[in-house]
This record gives structure tokens, sequence and C-alpha cells, in this order.
């Protein structure tokens, strides 16, 4: 980033509305340096996000994997039942023949009854199951992989943080502090 551009003007100017090229012709740089440093700092902004969220995510984390295990057991419920019936298990058909009805579709002359599920043919909806516990093993192996990042992000920054103390708690204080005063900026305004 320009040495001539200071992050917390640019803020500034930023959440009164100005532009890129005003900012640009404000520092006396070029639009492509402003858009350089547009981007640095979103990238801090969102490692800011991920580094003071993190233990929060990783509590929210779990609380959706409850609900993604619930949605898993509920579609393997259904595929069991499915293919149960399609094994002929005689619970399972009887369950599955709870679900249809006999209805006339003749005239009074001419009854003729056919059967009327109230659901569409097992087979498709044993398949349907399958797709969904797939999608949900995918998105649970994304937040995994996304929580363990998180994790190992609040473990580096712990690590950082202990050894700095144990350097200089005066150094670590001070750093500390210019970090949350950059931060607080950096969050305090949106990048357009």
């Amino acid at each position: 980033m320009s040495n001539s551009i200071d992050i917390e003007e640019m803020a500034r100017l930023l959440d009164e509305g100005k532009t890129g090229a005003e900012c640009a012709r404000y520092f006396g740089v070029s639009p492509s340096a402003v858009s350089k440093a547009r981007k640095r700092i979103k990238r801090g902004i969102v490692r800011h996000v991920a580094t003071e969220r993190a233990p929060a995510m990783v509590d929210r984390g779990l609380d959706i994997f409850d609900q993604l295990n619930q949605i898993n057991s509920d579609a393997r419920e259904i595929l069991d039942l499915c293919m149960r019936w399609q094994r002929g298990d005689d619970v399972a058909i009887q369950i599955m023949e709870s679900q249809v009805r006999q209805i006339n579709v003749g005239t009074r002359d001419e009854p003729e009854i056919v059967e009327e599920f109230k659901f569409k043919d097992p087979r498709e909806i044993a398949l349907r199951a399958m797709a969904e516990i797939r999608q949900q093993l995918g998105l649970q192996k994304d937040l995994f992989k996304q929580l363990y990042e998180l994790q190992e992000v609040r473990l580096f920054m712990d690590v950082v943080l202990e050894v700095m103390r144990n350097a200089s708690p005066e150094l670590c204080d001070k750093l500390l502090a210019e970090f949350k005063r950059r931060q607080l900026v950096r969050s305090a305004f949106s990048i357009h």
C-alpha cells in the first residue's frame, strides 16, 4: 500500500461517501493505488472478524452441527423405511400402506378404484434422501474445515501473545492497544 495513503483518513473519506477517484485525488495517488488499499483494508477486516469472532463461531458451529445431525438422522430414517419397504419388510409395508387410500375415479355405473399415495414413489423418496445425506455430509465437512481453521487462528494468536507477554509485557500491551485501535477504525467503515 502506498505510504501516502493514511488508512484512518481514507476510512473517514469512505464513511463520508467519497468515491475511489475522489480518494485518489485527495491523496494524490492513482485510483489503482486506492483500489489496492481498499483490498488490503478489506482483508484486514476479514482477519479481524475471524480472529475476534472465532470462539463465538466455534460455539455456533457446534449448534449448526446438532441441526445438521438431526436433518441427517431424519433423512436416514426416511431412507431406511424406503429401503425396508423395497425389500418387503412387513412393518415397513404396513407403514407405507397407511399412507395410501383407495379412491373412486370412475362413475357410479362403472367404478374404478385406484390407490392414491400421500407421497411420491418410495424409490424416488429413497434417492432424494440419499442425495440429502450426501449434501449434508459435504456441508459438515466444509464446516469442520472452517471450524478447524478458526481454532488454528485462535491458537496461533494465543501462542504469539504468550510469547510476547513473556518477552516484554509492556510491548505486548502497547501492540494490543494499537491493534485494537486500528481494528476499531477498520471495522467502523464499510468498503464500497
